[in-house]
């Protein structure tokens, strides 16, 4: 009789109304990691031009030296105020992540289990191949769209990205921890409460890590690791593995990548076997993580 009962249980998938709230929930971590990167780099620039006017008063008169020490402290500001939105993003979206989701919560030590020898393998393999992958796709960029491409070397330069010691410590170390609890940790999982599947989930959420990073260069790359990241996450049923990975992305194309690749032409023929041989490798490394346990 209780056999019976339990066969004619079904879960109560959530109303049209509910759906609604969860699409719009998996958008609202991403408006508010761009209003709060904005806020803060605003609330650093402020401060710098201050420091910077006690520091040398002008002629406000002289248009062109307010303009160049205008330049100068923007330029100047840009790594500091980028720290201040990671450290802040991260403190934010992880309290937000905390007090959103399933009680009773799982233990950091059941998390940090699932990371086993296997699956630390996986990890770092997939993040140094899709590093490989993200440097081809730019090659292909740069051959498809090349003033594009050239614009954003040109502005990564200007604002001396990968090069200063706090914009390092920001995208190796607080960018994957924020940006994981933006798109994976809240994303991917109210969009899958909303549409009930985990691939719609997943194509939503790594949109959303390609639109972030805000230009069309870091946009298309970011787009394909996302969804591998969204993998990770789904499989494990943790962002620890997600996280990790995109540590390992981040350290390699921030460290070392570029002594490797250097030699290497940005050519079409150079970008097809860059996105090619990693997509192998790491579509193996994801066949040998298996399916997720029920």
């Amino acid at each position: 009789m209780m056999q019976e009962y339990e066969n004619r249980v079904t879960v109560r998938k959530p109303s049209m109304g509910a759906r609604t709230g969860y699409f719009f929930l998996s958008l609202a971590p991403v408006a508010a990691c761009v209003v709060l990167q904005v806020i803060c780099v605003f609330v650093v620039l402020v401060g710098a031009l201050v420091l910077a006017l006690l520091k040398t008063p002008i002629d406000y008169t002289d248009i062109a030296a307010v303009e160049a020490m205008y330049m100068e402290v923007a330029l100047g500001s840009a790594p500091a105020g980028m720290l201040a939105y990671h450290v802040v993003g991260t403190l934010v979206f992880g309290i937000w992540y905390y007090f959103s989701f399933r009680r009773p919560r799982p233990r950091l030590l059941d998390s940090i289990r699932k990371l086993n020898l296997k699956n630390l393998i996986i990890t770092v393999v997939c993040g140094v191949g899709l590093c490989f992958f993200a440097n081809g796709t730019v090659c292909i960029e740069a051959v498809l769209m090349p003033e594009i491409v050239e614009d954003y070397i040109e502005m990564a330069e200007t604002a001396g990205l990968g090069t200063n010691v706090l914009t390092i410590v920001a995208s190796v170390v607080l960018a994957p921890i924020g940006e994981e609890f933006i798109c994976r940790g809240l994303a991917q999982k109210y969009a899958k409460k909303c549409f009930g599947r985990f691939w719609i989930a997943n194509l939503l959420q790594a949109l959303l890590f390609g639109l972030i990073h805000m230009n069309w260069v870091q946009g298309i790359y970011a787009f394909a690791i996302g969804l591998v990241l969204g993998w990770l996450v789904e499989r494990y049923d943790t962002i620890l593995p997600a996280i990790l990975l995109h540590c390992v992305v981040n350290f390699s194309s921030t460290v070392w990548v570029g002594y490797v690749l250097g030699p290497v032409p940005m050519n079409l023929v150079s970008g097809l076997i860059l996105v090619i041989v990693p997509s192998v490798l790491i579509g193996g490394m994801l066949i040998w993580g298996g399916k997720k346990k029920v």
